[in-house]
């Protein structure tokens, strides 16, 4: 480990589904990217006396928020409040579900709760607990044509001191990998996207990975499941990579990264 790193990375181990939690240990304060369980988050909130400042939820596929409802539920009893940042769901089939709108209702009503969108527009930079959360992807009008769609899960770069740290896809699927400008998608670390699955047919696993250039990849999925992921281009993309790429999965225990801000090394 670094000798004195400022900010610590979690991918939690929550099956098939997604949960990642990045804490500045000096200020002891976190963001949450996704959350399909809470009982991990809160056990690493308790460990290390953080407070969580925001949540960010990339899309709403139930993997990527059913944990949300007893978080939210438990930062009522502690009296804590943060900022959702979440793209809202169109009707029909891509409707915000009932139970999860009765929460967000309660935490807006209690006055724990201040929800936000988050999308390329006026606001392309959100800074927090003393790093910037670059937005990538989606566009409102993307959202508009798109909406709940893998497509449109935001993509977000975390920069600390003006160094791209950590990219978050979520889900992100398709032609955005062409759209995005290349040079914001390089980072240290490369949350891979839609565990491991495929990304489009006519962009390799190996070529994305190549995009970002991460010193680390990071890929969360559920052993056995039944969506067969990761994908074989993934698994080939590593067996290619693994030389001068350093991979990692969540099937089996909580992956955690430091990061040294003063030395720019990983640990």
């Amino acid at each position: 480990m670094a000798d004195t790193p400022d900010f610590k990375f979690v991918f939690f181990n929550v099956g098939q589904g997604d949960a990642t939690m990045i804490s500045n240990l000096v200020l002891k304060k976190s963001v949450l990217v996704d959350v399909n369980e809470a009982q991990p988050v809160l056990e690493e909130i308790s460990l290390h006396g953080s407070s969580i400042q925001a949540v960010i939820i990339s899309h709403w596929d139930d993997d990527h928020w059913k944990g949300l409802p007893s978080l939210i539920d438990k930062l009522k009893q502690d009296n804590k409040s943060f900022v959702l940042y979440a793209n809202y769901k169109m009707n029909g089939k891509n409707a915000t579900p009932k139970d999860l709108k009765r929460v967000l209702e309660l935490g807006i009503e209690e006055g724990i709760m201040n929800i936000k969108p988050i999308h390329l527009g006026e606001i392309n930079e959100i800074s927090m607990i003393g790093m910037v959360v670059e937005i990538l992807w989606p566009s409102y009008e993307e959202l508009l044509l798109k909406p709940g769609n893998n497509f449109t899960s935001v993509i977000v770069n975390l920069k600390i001191k003006d160094k791209r740290i950590l990219l978050l896809p979520g889900d992100g699927t398709g032609k955005c990998w062409k759209r995005i400008d290349k040079s914001k998608l390089m980072s240290m670390i490369f949350k891979f996207p839609h565990h491991g699955g495929s990304i489009l047919s006519s962009l390799t696993a190996k070529e994305v990975i190549e995009k970002v250039n991460p010193k680390k990849v990071v890929v969360s999925y559920g052993k056995n499941n039944k969506y067969k992921h990761p994908s074989k281009g993934f698994q080939k993309a590593k067996a290619e990579l693994s030389n001068k790429i350093e991979f990692y999965d969540t099937t089996v225990e909580h992956i955690t990264i430091y990061y040294d801000s003063k030395e720019n090394v990983l640990s």
